[in-house]
């Protein structure tokens, strides 16, 4: 299954962290209430398990969700820091998850 982030296409929804590869890339974290998905936050990392699994806001995470928490990624191997970086700060100000925001 994929899940639409804007123009982009992310893997998941994931439920388990170990399903995530440690490569490079974009995440979304949601929550599934009802049948649908509602995006919580955006980021990105070199390694995303590793930043998931460390993340500084997983408080605000769990503070916001109203159903299970979910996660979705995509691999970007070839992308910069900054590419990365740049596409994460159009989608947050897009959709103003409410976790992440730009300020």
């Amino acid at each position: 299954m994929a899940i639409k982030v804007g123009e982009f296409s992310f893997h998941g929804p994931f439920m388990h962290l170990k399903m995530i590869d440690d490569r490079p890339g974009l995440f979304a974290v949601h929550y599934y209430y009802t049948g649908q998905y509602y995006l919580l936050d955006l980021d990105h990392a070199d390694q995303l398990r590793s930043a998931l699994q460390e993340h500084p806001r997983q408080q605000d995470w769990e503070r916001f969700r109203r159903g299970m928490l979910t996660f979705s990624v995509m691999y970007t191997d070839k992308q910069s820091p900054a590419d990365r970086e740049a596409c994460v700060r159009q989608l947050r100000r897009e959709y103003e998850p409410a976790c992440g925001r730009v300020i």
